[in-house]
């Protein structure tokens, strides 16, 4: 459809930091190196077991590339292991494949005013 993405919020599993670290490190990494349509791929913690996934993509092709990655799935499949998501809220146009994929992630869809 459109340019969309999506603030994730989670929790690292008790006894997990260390782990939950490498793997969005490696997520990271993996993004910036191999796929050109996400503009913003940040992955934020504060220290204390609380993360912040901000994920911004140009368009559900460069969406469903990354998430459609042999690879990409066993970089992610070692994060997810490590966390507790609690919420996904998605602003912007995501097709419905898109959406089925977001949806396994609780996915709340938000009415967007204005995109830049």
């Amino acid at each position: 459809m459109g340019k969309f993405g999506f603030v994730l919020r989670a929790t690292v599993k008790e006894g997990k930091n260390d782990e939950a670290i490498k793997a969005i490190d490696a997520c990271v990494a993996f993004v910036k190196a191999n796929f050109k349509g996400v503009p913003t791929y940040s992955l934020t913690h504060d220290g204390e077991g609380n993360l912040t996934f901000v994920e911004i993509y140009d368009d559900d092709a460069s969406f469903d590339a990354k998430h459609k990655s042999e690879e990409f799935g066993k970089v992610l499949g070692s994060l997810l292991q490590h966390i507790d998501v609690k919420s996904c809220e998605v602003f912007g146009e995501p097709s419905d494949d898109t959406k089925a994929i977001l949806n396994t992630f609780g996915a709340k869809y938000l009415t967007s005013h204005g995109w830049l």
